[in-house]
């Protein structure tokens, strides 16, 4: 197996600073380290001694040639005290050319804040790679000076071990492109960078429309986590697409009263399709959204790894956005109400629910399950079966 390592990492390249050392800014920033970029990260002393102990694989479900490793004397790590507003432990990030700021939404002010104490050069970029619409606006509004750029992780990361983070679907890494010509060359040498690391990556003019197609396809993280089932199993049962569809339904409502249009970029899908063809039946389901079934066996959403830690999960910047627009234009949202009620009472519990597919519908439908199919889709399961049959014939008639 050919695996790129951090032998002599740091060498030239880009300097590149990561605070938030979750599965996003570690597995991204040791992917970069492992290609000989110079990344030094923001964490937590238990985290850091832990890193330069073990150091870090980065193992990818699509071919096992982009498994990289990076040993523990390459970790680059300064220790972030449980202080957010001492900033003297951010000085060494003077020296960036990049800061990738990957915490959760909650903390992106404090974060913010700090790298203004901390007197980080105007010259330096700042990139959000958090969930949410929120975050990029929040560093712009306290960071006026600095080129901010907002961007997508689209892919699921998950823990397979304590040294072992595992990239479960296909990754791609969606970048704001900047209007400013510095910044556009910044942007476009990091999308080179994140590409040299088997990270595909692209540039969008139109972030804010990606960001909400981003955030209502992770609507799915909460019904994720409330299952607490592996995604590829969830999908595979219609009563937990149906929950999902419906808080899409309402969020899609909720933005055509804004007039905001969600605009997919690779790999997401056009969300005005999603409740429809969540709803089918699951043997359409499977033969129609066979991409999305592409995925690890292992993959789960961050927020099921969140309640099952017993972290604060973001679901403020997901169900909660949601709600927070549609109350303001008096759009009814009980679906995403419901789930976001059902999320923060297991944050409480510090525990996933574990609930069953029925239990869950119940709870987030507020009635009990009765099949049914919209004319449309009896529509198109009387098509296929019409496309099938034809099919079968043909075979038969020119194998006599």
């Amino acid at each position: 197996m050919e695996e790129k390592t951090a032998a002599g990492a740091g060498v030239g390249g880009l300097k590149i600073g990561v605070i938030g050392a979750g599965c996003v800014g570690l597995s991204v920033g040791t992917k970069l380290l492992a290609t000989h970029h110079h990344v030094v990260f923001a964490t937590r002393a238990k985290l850091a001694a832990k890193l330069q102990k073990s150091g870090l694989t980065v193992t990818d479900f699509r071919n096992k040639d982009f498994t990289a490793r990076v040993e523990g004397d390459s970790f680059n790590c300064i220790v972030v005290p449980a202080d957010s507003n001492d900033a003297s432990a951010y000085i060494p990030l003077r020296e960036m050319d990049y800061i990738l700021v990957a915490v959760k939404t909650k903390d992106t002010a404090d974060v913010a804040h700090t790298i203004k104490a901390a007197e980080i050069p105007v010259t330096t970029l700042i990139v959000s790679l958090q969930n949410g619409i929120r975050a990029a606006t929040t560093l712009r509004n306290i960071l006026p000076q600095h080129t901010v750029l907002g961007g997508i992780v689209s892919h699921n990361i998950t823990w397979l071990d304590d040294e072992t983070l595992h990239i479960a679907t296909s990754p791609t890494l969606i970048l704001e492109q900047s209007t400013n010509p510095r910044g556009l060359a910044s942007g476009q040498a990091l999308v080179a960078a994140f590409k040299e690391a088997n990270m595909p990556s692209v540039l969008k003019s139109d972030m804010l429309a990606v960001q909400w197609t981003k955030l209502v396809v992770n609507l799915n993280n909460a019904v994720n986590a409330l299952a607490g089932v592996p995604i590829k199993t969830q999908f595979q049962d219609r009563l937990y697409r149906l929950v999902m569809a419906k808080q899409i339904e309402e969020a899609l409502q909720v933005l055509k009263m804004y007039q905001i249009h969600p605009k997919p970029a690779p790999p997401m899908v056009t969300v005005k399709l999603l409740p429809f063809v969540l709803e089918l039946p699951t043997f359409l389901f499977t033969l129609i959204a066979k991409s999305a079934l592409s995925i690890d066996d292992r993959a789960r959403s961050s927020m099921w790894d969140d309640v099952s830690q017993g972290r604060p999960t973001e679901i403020d910047a997901l169900q909660g956005e949601v709600i927070r627009l549609a109350r303001q234009a008096k759009v009814p949202t009980p679906v995403n109400e419901r789930v976001y009620k059902l999320i923060r009472q297991a944050e409480h519990d510090r525990k996933c629910p574990n609930m069953p597919a029925n239990e869950l519908y119940e709870a987030a439908m507020g009635a009990k399950y009765a099949f049914r199919l919209s004319e449309a889709q009896v529509i198109a399961i009387a098509l296929l079966s019409t496309l099938v049959s034809l099919l079968v014939w043909l075979v038969a008639y020119y194998t006599k």
